[in-house]
This record gives structure tokens, C-alpha cells and sequence, in this order.
């Protein structure tokens, strides 16, 4: 095999050099682009850090004792894994994270129930969009009404409410500022809040702060 002159050579691995950093360039505007769009599209977010200083549950209630009274559900447990969400056919180990969240928090305040019961209940009352979004003023279905997840506005004040009574509150947060994910906030230690993510397989409380700067929707439980 006859081989290339060393200055060709050279020229193929500057012009493959040239190429991955051009590539790697116009990705990582693409990304900074699509954080601003976000950013933008949500000015009523807030910091994911805030608020009052303060230990929540109530130091009568450890907060130990209070978390312990949600069941730890993750969106990818093989019971419900490959269940489709709602007509979406996607599968609620993708996409399962508010119906995940819905679950634990309800079943923290005394409705039992599983994701996979809450994407099977919704889905057979009209709850979910084609796309598996949950219809929020579908919700008090599952309890015939007795419990509700009603929109609120992006505040403090409200979500420390809520946990001060020992009301779960679930938020949406942007994983890597970019990816929509859903958390259950159960806690409050400082400024940080605590939460159940379903997609940490050591089911543990995590930090809101370490998945996401911001809080960009919150949901409370009525």
C-alpha cells in the first residue's frame, strides 16, 4: 500500500481536528441558545434556594418521621417501567415523573396509590393529553374528589405553607437547565429544599438545589 506524503497526512488531521471543533462549537451554542429560550419562556421562575429560613416539617414532626411517610417510587420500577403514559406511547420509565410524583404525594396524605395505578386511573378518566401530559383538574378523580393538584403561583411563601402543614408540594424543575422533570418538595432544612426524585435509584431525599437552579411550576395539594 502506497503510503500518503506526511504533509497530506497532516492536512487530513488538521481538517478532521477543524471539523470536530466546528461540530463542537455550533452544539454547544445550540445548547446555550436553548437555555436562554427557556429561561425566557419562564420568567415567573424563582431560584430553587429561598425563602424563609427554616426546618420544615415543624420540629414536632422530624422531618425524618414525615418523609417516611411517602413511599420512595421510582418511574422506572419493572411493575409499571413499560406501562404506556395515557395514549402517548411513550413509557413512564421515560416519562413518568409527575404521575410518579402525584403517587407519592398522595399516598403520603393517605391515598394509596402507585404510578402505575395513577397512569391507569387518569388515563381512563379523560386525564391525560395525547402527548401524557396530566390534566391537572383531573386529578381529584383519583380520590373522588377528596384531594385536588391545583396550579399556584411560583411563591415562597406558599410552598413553606404548605410544608409547615405537612402538605407535599411537587414542582417542575429543567434537569441541566434544559429537560422538564417533575419533583415531590417534602422538606425544608435552611433555604433548601428537600425532595423525592424518582429518578434517584437510592431513593433518597436529594437537595431541590442539585437538580435544577430554579423552580419553574409548583403544584400543591388541596
Amino acid at each position: 500500500m502506497k503510503k500518503l506524503p506526511l504533509a497530506v497526512n497532516g492536512n487530513k488531521k488538521r481538517s478532521i481536528i477543524v471539523g470536530v471543533l466546528g461540530t463542537a462549537f455550533i452544539l454547544g451554542m445550540g445548547i446555550v441558545a436553548l437555555k436562554w429560550w427557556t429561561t425566557a419562556q419562564n420568567p415567573s421562575a424563582i431560584a430553587s434556594v429561598g425563602g424563609e429560613v427554616l426546618t420544615l416539617p415543624v420540629p414536632e414532626a422530624p422531618a425524618a418521621l414525615v418523609m417516611g411517610k411517602y413511599p420512595y417510587y421510582l418511574q422506572a420500577d419493572p411493575a409499571w417501567a413499560n406501562m404506556p403514559v395515557g395514549s402517548s406511547g411513550e413509557p413512564m420509565s421515560a416519562v413518568g415523573c409527575t404521575l410518579t410524583s402525584i403517587a407519592m404525594g398522595l399516598s403520603g396524605l393517605g391515598y394509596p396509590l402507585t404510578p402505575g395505578e395513577v397512569n391507569a386511573k387518569l388515563t381512563s378518566n379523560a386525564g391525560l393529553t395525547d402527548n401524557g401530559y396530566v390534566i391537572w383538574n383531573k386529578v381529584a378523580t383519583l380520590t373522588k374528589g377528596a384531594v385536588a393538584v391545583v396550579p399556584v403561583d411560583n411563591s415562597y411563601a406558599r410552598i413553606d405553607r404548605e410544608l409547615a402543614a405537612n402538605r407535599p408540594v411537587i414542582v417542575k424543575v429543567l434537569l441541566g437547565g434544559i429537560v422538564q422533570h417533575w419533583v415531590l418538595v417534602v422538606g425544608k432544612e435552611g433555604q433548601e429544599y428537600i425532595a423525592l426524585d424518582s429518578l434517584n435509584k437510592t431513593k433518597k431525599p436529594v437537595l431541590l438545589s442539585s437538580l435544577s437552579s430554579k423552580i419553574y411550576a409548583v403544584r400543591v395539594f388541596n
